[in-house]
């Protein structure tokens, strides 16, 4: 205004400035329908402008700020996709309908209790059902945000928890974490009436590394630890069957939340137009974000293989049944899959979700050097906590602990020591770590005392967790729905195969060498005194798969010889014929031997079936296993497609007798465990 003066020619005498600042009103209706041209009217007209250009640009930076908020709150709201997509992908493929229902009912059960009393909890206030036409724009995107929050908090238990957990305890589960320990959480650290937020100084958590992801992680590995590893979750047989079965949308799922969780971030604060630093503070926490989470999956993909314990055990054996199943691709296949991974493409995504929950609690108020400082040391926290609870048996699907729980620890930490108002590094004072640690403590002690009760409670109902049998069915048999229909017959032989073998005592790794052991006995050539004798279909042999063998097996009569009381190979024919495998019939049981070795032999095996064909004749260097006993052993089994016009019975006989006592034979067998 004083600016304008000059420029309408009024001057800035004591009464004309009394007149433009203290008294516009001092010009009445009729000088003003006069058109008085005085100064004072004068200044009384630009003030009723200027009021109105003040009005207006303030509705226009509220709708602005409105329409950010609302934004980011739609984003945030989108990270439940995100996390259903990463959770779905990392369990087995019967239990992915349940991920995503699991997900959504977070959401449905996170509105209602958030509108009956979660809201009124954490701020106090009015109930927001009982809002009306005269509710401000803030408070209506106030409770979209707590709304959009509250969902992850809860979801990150569903994770940790998935594959046994039952669906009814888990909807208690997720009602009181988004019903008691977030809206508590929320009042303690937002709330003008909480006690962290009027510690001095002040707790610090911009946008939830405590509240959300501290809370949620901290319930969520007690929930795991309540409910238990998963069927064979721990088991060397077993363990490779809990691999994520479709990684492609694991990786989907953490772009889509690296994505959102720039709105989570950023619209923590009071909005681009919020005051002067409005702009400024989401700017910044921008870019903390995204270097933080970058240095933090760069380091969790390189230092989680380095803390696994059995990492070099683990890739040998997939190494091994990788390298046979491609052995027709050659040399050069071998030499790829030997060699060991140095990076660890899935600790890589959950290290970038480990650096942005690091990063969250101090975006706005962290320089962009320490930023990634944040960073680099949220990815080591992430791979200890990842190895430790491993370590400890505790079975957490998704690492929600280790990525949610331990990096929001760290980053409510790392606002003590980098907040550049009054982090230690920068000020040297510790004030605020204190505040921040005593902060974490309250959070964690929340997260895991509510958690407990809530989860001890259902485990002593004995409704925690499914049956066993359902278990393995998958929990999708709860909804009566398939995710991938058009493998389900595929799907349902592999359990049916894999419970096979679990009832034998088997691995799906045992029974793979056991018949490429078999197949290499089968389809090897004889010493050199029986070369003329190769088994008929020795290449067509490397291609043929299991199937293949066990009906070749079955059609030579093996699997009947070897289906005796008692033999090393019987397991591998009971599997075959509960598969529905084609397999000789049963003959008549032979009469039990007599004394010697041979009768020994035969009232512990069985005879041979009568009436087979005969075996080629060997010379009695190869039956004893010439050159380590690998073709002596080929020689003197002879399951494979004779010439008749070579040999006759006594030679089979006699060579299936050396077979038979031949030591090397005998603990190769027991080896391969049948």
């Amino acid at each position: 205004r004083t600016a304008l003066l000059p420029m309408m020619g009024c001057s800035t005498s004591t009464d004309e400035w009394w007149c433009v600042w203290l008294k516009p009103s001092a010009c009445d209706e009729a000088d003003i329908a006069a058109d008085c041209a005085s100064t004072c009217c004068r200044a009384a007209a630009v003030n009723a402008t200027l009021d109105s250009l003040a009005d207006d640009l303030l509705s226009v930076s509220v709708a602005l700020n409105t329409a950010w908020k609302l934004l980011c709150g739609v984003l945030v709201m989108l990270m439940q996709l995100g996390f259903a997509m990463l959770e779905a992908g990392t369990v087995r493929e019967h239990n992915v309908i349940a991920t995503y229902a699991k997900n959504i009912i977070d959401v449905i059960l996170g509105t209602l209790i958030a509108a009956l009393w979660g809201y009124s909890v954490a701020y106090g206030g009015t109930w927001p059902l009982a809002w009306d036409e005269d509710t401000t724009a803030e408070d209506h995107y106030s409770f979209f945000v707590f709304l959009a929050f509250q969902s992850t908090c809860a979801t990150i238990v569903s994770g940790a928890m998935a594959e046994r957990t039952a669906v009814g305890s888990y909807l208690v589960l997720s009602c009181t974490v988004s019903g008691l320990l977030y809206p508590l959480a929320v009042q303690f650290a937002y709330s003008s009436r909480g006690f962290l937020h009027n510690l001095e100084p002040s707790f610090v958590d911009f946008a939830g590394s405590g509240v959300v992801h501290a809370l949620g992680g901290c319930a969520a590995l007690v929930g795991a630890v309540a409910a238990g590893p998963r069927t064979g979750r721990f088991d060397p047989k077993t363990v490779a069957d809990f691999s994520p079965h479709n990684v492609p949308q694991v990786l989907s799922g953490t772009m889509l939340l690296w994505v959102a969780w720039f709105a989570f971030n950023m619209g923590s604060g009071g909005g681009p137009l919020a005051g002067r630093g409005g702009a400024a503070t989401a700017a910044g926490a921008a870019t903390a974000t995204a270097l933080s989470s970058a240095c933090a999956g760069v380091v969790g993909g390189l230092l989680a293989p380095a803390l696994r314990r059995d990492t070099a055990s683990r890739s040998a054996s997939a190494r091994r049944l990788l390298s046979r199943c491609c052995a027709a691709g050659g040399r050069s296949g071998e030499r790829l899959l030997l060699s060991p991974p140095s990076f660890d493409l899935l600790a890589f995504a959950n290290g970038i979700l480990g650096g942005l929950v690091g990063i969250t609690a101090g975006c706005a108020s962290i320089d962009l050097g320490l930023a990634a400082a944040v960073g680099v040391v949220s990815g080591v926290v992430f791979s200890s906590a990842s190895e430790a609870t491993s370590r400890w048996g505790v079975d957490d699907v998704v690492d929600a602990f280790a990525v949610h729980g331990a990096c929001g620890v760290w980053g409510l930490l790392a606002v003590g020591l980098f907040d550049r108002g009054g982090g230690l590094l920068p000020t040297g004072s510790g004030r605020l770590l204190g505040s921040q640690a005593l902060g974490a403590l309250v959070l964690a002690a929340l997260g895991c005392g509510g958690a407990a009760a809530a989860a001890g409670t259902l485990r002593w109902l004995g409704v925690l967790r499914v049956s066993r049998e359902q278990e393995e069915s998958g929990l999708d048999s709860e909804f009566g729905l398939k995710a991938y229909s058009r493998n389900t017959d595929v799907l349902q032989r592999c359990r049916t195969v894999s419970a096979l073998l679990s009832e034998n005592g088997f691995s799906a790794l045992d029974l793979f060498d056991a018949l490429v052991s078999l197949r290499g006995v089968v389809y090897r050539t004889f010493t050199p005194q029986a070369a003329d004798h190769k088994l008929e279909g020795e290449v067509k042999g490397r291609r043929s798969g299991i199937r293949i063998l066990v009906s070749q097996l079955a059609r030579e009569g093996t699997l009947s010889w070897c289906s005796g009381q008692g033999h090393p190979a019987a397991p591998l024919v009971r599997l075959a014929r509960r598969a529905g495998r084609p397999a000789a019939p049963r003959l008549p049981e032979p009469p039990q031997g007599g004394r010697g070795r041979r009768g020994a032999h035969l009232r512990r095996y069985g005879a041979p079936a009568a009436r087979e064909p005969a075996l080629p004749r060997v010379g009695r260097a190869g039956a004893e296993g010439r050159g380590g006993g690998a073709e002596g052993q080929a020689a003197g089994l002879g399951l494979a497609r004779l010439d008749e016009s070579q040999g006759a019975s006594h030679s089979a006989r006699r060579g299936r007798e050396q077979l038979q006592t031949t030591p090397s034979v005998l603990s190769a067998t027991r080896d391969c465990r049948g």
